[in-house]
């Protein structure tokens, strides 16, 4: 994905792995305990589970992949349901400072179409620094105006106050971006997916991009326009 490495990568490594446990206490609270998936963005790590053969610039860029900690989740009846958790740090296992990471989530269903996930992430992912904190808000909206139609929507602000753009000594960096989706079922067995998307590195430190003349050029701006077709050729193909 050309995403800047961090402390855990490593060439091999298990997405997840992970204990469950429920605690009957009122409507039911569900632990998770272990590595896992992170709760933010609108996509996921198996391509088949996402409407477009590729992944958009704010999964690879403006967010984490995996967590190591716990979670705990509580249903809101018909409405949603809401996690918290605390975990190591962005995509590593072994915390790489002395200070936790703050991971929630709130799903809601205002009305049966429509659903709204509200994710949020903060917490020192600098090594050796414990004091600067990177937070993303994550926001995703789904709503199907019609049985063959389905829009979605994903919008990341992403701020870290420890790391200072190129050029500058004034610490504070941010990136924001939104992706837009559309999925129309044309059959039971074939759809037409598509993804218009932007994003905003404005200083340069989730991209990393470097230009011909050897440079860091501020104020990046991506777009990107996905076009998909779809075709179920067996339940398992």
């Amino acid at each position: 994905l050309g995403r800047p490495a961090t402390a855990g990568d490593a060439d091999f490594d298990v997405q997840q792995a992970y204990i469950t446990a429920h605690y009957p206490l009122g409507s039911g609270i569900d632990f998770k305990v272990g590595k896992f998936v992170t709760l933010l963005g609108a996509e996921v790590i198996e391509s088949p589970a996402n409407w477009n053969f590729s992944r958009s610039y704010l999964f690879g860029y403006a967010i984490p992949f995996t967590h190591t900690g716990i979670l705990a989740s509580y249903p809101l009846g018909e409405w949603g349901s809401a996690t918290a958790g605390v975990v190591n740090g962005w995509d590593i296992v072994d915390d790489n400072n002395k200070a936790k990471t703050l991971i929630g989530n709130i799903t809601l269903t205002p009305f049966e179409k429509l659903t709204l996930s509200f994710n949020g992430i903060t917490g020192g992912e600098i090594a050796g620094d414990s004091n600067d904190k990177r937070t993303v808000l994550d926001l995703v909206a789904t709503y199907q105006p019609m049985d063959k139609l389905t829009l979605m929507a994903n919008y990341d602000y992403g701020h870290e106050s420890g790391t200072a753009p190129a050029g500058t000594s004034e610490a504070g960096v941010n990136w924001t971006g939104l992706a837009l989706y559309a999925k129309y079922d044309l059959s039971p067995t074939w759809n037409l997916a598509g993804r218009w998307e932007w994003f905003s590195d404005q200083d340069n430190v989730r991209t990393g991009f470097t230009s011909f003349g050897g440079g860091t050029p501020p104020d990046v701006d991506f777009y990107e326009w996905t076009l998909t077709s779809q075709w179920t050729l067996h339940k398992h193909v």
